[in-house]
């Protein structure tokens, strides 16, 4: 743990100890036992940019149920492996998705080994002062620390401040910019800020507001203690069955809602199905045999986005980690926006395309922190000449690439 800010005679906040080997002085994090007294409990900070935020598509559940479902939920957004990776939920947004919070597990063992028991674990921006449609800057030596929602938080480079601000200001779009500093930097300046006074530590700021933060890291296996080994209490008989009563509804409920959503997604199914193929009947437990044949039927008839789509489906089913985000099609052609691992895969599928006579055009590459996107254009090649006047498919990927890493 770090220096300490004491916001109740019994509850301390510090930063819980680096998650690399030195640590920073500059960033507030300082080495070494805290001066804690005994029986005190703990709210840690961690480095926000150590912190991500997704939003995945989630049904209504609770309890374990929920987090079972969450980490695989979050799968698609998160960049390495689902299981190395320890997810918190946060809320629900406006559009139904679930805001979850992720970190790495290797970095919560080490937060979660730092000494005194933590009533809670929470990223430091997320613990700034904010009230509704605010924007809240911190200076924080390097560093600057930023909050703009109750799921909106980071902790940025205070020499990239310039560039990531106007991207910051469009996704935030605050009512009020306030700064907790004193000089604030230029970019900030021009946004006239209201100045706020910050405390010598940015402990004695975060303090006041960590306990009621809406990111708690410490949840599923990483619960707090207390949590965990809370005492069960000696029901009567009565409290017993009332108990019981009321987990079999809430089971009832949820499972209501899973038929409903099933029922939904059923529905649009066979709304598609009879668009594309009119005159189908899916039959129950029988769509997905009965959807390829038609897709075949389709693609012996020659023409059509359907036959396009018919020619590169079992592409998808044979390279692992190609992830179809969207398609829409016209004509003899679809665009298809593609999540790939790396460029070889992308590469391996367009040369893959073109040997079932067709014509690919990779377009938009960018490369991410453990994927790449590119957008696909699929059409059918009319052209006998058209292989021989193109350019390889990894000279041209690779360009693109490098485009991306520059922009």
């Amino acid at each position: 743990m770090s220096r300490t800010s004491r916001i109740e005679p019994r509850i301390a906040v510090a930063y819980c100890a680096s998650v690399g080997e030195s640590v920073d002085d500059s960033s507030g994090q300082v080495a070494g036992a805290p001066n804690a007294q005994d029986g005190d409990t703990w709210i840690g900070l961690v480095p926000a940019d150590r912190v991500s935020v997704v939003a995945v598509d989630l049904p209504e559940l609770r309890g374990a149920r929920l987090g079972q479902a969450l980490r695989w939920a979050a799968e698609d957004a998160l960049a390495g492996n689902a299981e190395d990776q320890h997810v918190v939920p946060i809320g629900r947004r406006s559009d139904g998705r679930m805001a979850c919070a992720v970190a790495a597990r290797t970095d919560m063992q080490r937060w979660c080994a730092d000494g005194p028991t933590l009533l809670r674990l929470v990223p430091d921006a997320a613990a700034l002062p904010r009230r509704d449609g605010e924007l809240v800057l911190a200076d924080n030596g390097d560093t600057v620390l930023a909050r703009w929602a109750d799921d909106g938080f980071d902790r940025l480079d205070a020499d990239l401040l310039d560039t990531l601000l106007p991207d910051l200001m469009e996704q935030a779009r605050p009512a009020r910019v306030v700064w907790y500093g004193s000089a604030a930097p230029d970019s900030v300046e021009a946004l006239d800020p209201e100045r706020r006074d910050r405390p010598d530590r940015i402990e004695d700021l975060l303090a006041s507001t960590a306990a009621a933060s809406p990111v708690n890291l410490l949840y599923g296996d990483f619960a707090a203690a207390g949590d965990r080994n809370r005492p069960r209490v000696r029901w009567t008989a009565a409290l017993a069955m009332l108990a019981l009563a009321l987990l079999v509804g809430d089971a009832a409920l949820e499972a209501v809602q899973l038929d409903r959503q099933a029922d939904r997604l059923q529905a649009e199914i066979e709304g598609r199905a009879a668009d594309a193929f009119p005159g189908l009947v899916l039959l129950p437990g029988r769509e997905r045999a009965q959807l390829e044949r038609a897709l075949r039927d389709r693609s012996d008839s020659g023409g059509g986005p359907v036959d396009v789509i018919g020619r590169i489906s079992p592409l998808f089913t044979d390279l692992d980690g190609i992830v179809v985000e969207s398609l829409a099609g016209s004509g003899d052609r679809i665009d298809l926006t593609l999540r790939a691992p790396g460029l070889p895969d992308l590469e391996a599928l367009e040369r893959q395309v073109e040997q079932r006579g067709l014509r690919a055009t990779v377009e938009d590459v960018a490369v991410e922190t453990g994927a790449v996107r590119a957008r696909m254009t699929v059409e059918l090649d009319r052209s006998s000449t058209a292989a021989s006047t193109r350019l390889p498919g990894a000279g041209r990927l690779a360009a693109n690439a490098d485009g991306a890493r520059r922009s």
